[in-house]
């Protein structure tokens, strides 16, 4: 159980009975075995709140929205009790055929039965019998389904040749794999264009890139193999995203550098100091100006104070934080260099 997961009507978070355990432990584990036991009602704690979550920007109807519950701690403990002694039994009781929401199983089953069923049909060439397949959209029905409303309607379905997707995933893949999965490029693509605009690090960029731009094609790719090809092109978008900056940087000092001049020779001596790498870069950022000073951050749009946040007096700009503030005058005239 989440120890700061939202509380439920009585305030609590779960921390506070487990950090206070020692005191209410005895109370809370007498009350639970009693509502197990039948000798007291669960409408005690069964008041819940119930919270809608978007799904999306902008969310305007119910659908848009993802109900959850906010549950009691007492009633979330009753209830893991429960569901513990049902995984003993469910196994038993559930179809060989339920791939979801059972330990043990997964949905990308599902997807492989139904890819493989649809490819038999649509390549069936003997016999004079049709096959066809139905998709139903149940979204958030689970057991609310009549089944006898649902044999009726079964009758009055159209005609439709085919269905593009299955739980996100294409039902039939033809020979041109790349086409079938070209929306995979367009959705990376669409992640690093919002992201062009943007000041990341080499370090931040390493992060989306994994977290982000990577588990794009990861459910795809866990059901079918993507071509070479398709798989060149992502890889050729995410460098491209990395290290753009970092060429354009490399470009600059290749061409500040190129004749043997004094400040070239001054920054040749600057990169051969037995010094830390990052000190050597501090001051490179420094001379050039490229020190995130606060009023560089606002030369870039960043709505910050340009006030220097030690003497309250000038604008904090590259030379200003490191050597013209007075607190750090003072700091250096009282150290040792």
């Amino acid at each position: 159980m989440g120890s700061t997961k939202a509380p439920g009507p009585e305030g609590f978070h779960a921390v506070f009975f487990k950090r206070f355990r020692s005191i209410i432990g005895e109370d809370v584990i007498l009350v639970a075995l009693k509502v197990l036991n039948g000798d007291q009602s669960i409408k005690d704690f069964n008041n819940t709140n119930v919270v809608l979550i978007p799904n999306k920007k902008n969310a305007e109807v119910m659908k848009d929205f993802r109900p959850i519950s906010l549950c009691s701690v007492v009633y979330k403990i009753v209830t893991k009790c429960l569901a513990n002694r049902l995984k003993i039994v469910i196994p038993f009781v559930t179809s060989p055929s339920q791939s979801a929401f059972v330990s043990g199983r997964l949905i990308f089953d599902n997807v492989l039965v139904s890819f493989e069923m649809l490819h038999s049909i649509s390549h069936r060439k003997k016999g004079k019998k049709g096959f066809a397949a139905i998709k139903l959209d149940m979204s958030k029905a689970y057991d609310r389904v009549e089944w006898s409303f649902l044999g009726r309607e079964l009758f009055e379905l159209e005609d439709i040749q085919s269905h593009d997707k299955y739980l996100g995933l294409p039902t039939v893949v033809g020979k041109n794999r790349r086409k079938t999965f070209e929306e995979i490029k367009e959705k990376v693509w669409r992640r690093i264009k919002s992201w062009k605009g943007s000041l990341f690090s080499a370090g931040g960029k390493e992060i989306l890139i994994k977290a982000v731009v990577q588990a794009v094609p990861t459910y795809l790719m866990s059901i079918f193999q993507l071509s070479q090809t398709l798989c060149q092109e992502l890889n050729s978008m995410i460098l491209q995203f990395l290290w753009v900056q970092m060429r354009k940087r490399r470009e600059f000092i290749r061409e500040t550098y190129s004749n043997p001049t004094d400040s070239y020779k001054w920054w040749m001596a600057l990169w051969n100091l037995n010094i830390p790498p990052k000190v050597k870069m501090f001051i490179w950022r420094v001379c050039n100006d490229a020190f995130p000073s606060l009023i560089n951050l606002g030369r870039r749009k960043v709505q910050v104070n340009l006030c220097c946040p030690l003497c309250k007096e000038d604008g904090e700009s590259t030379f200003h934080a490191p050597f013209w503030c007075k607190e750090v005058v003072e700091i250096w005239e009282n150290s040792d260099f």
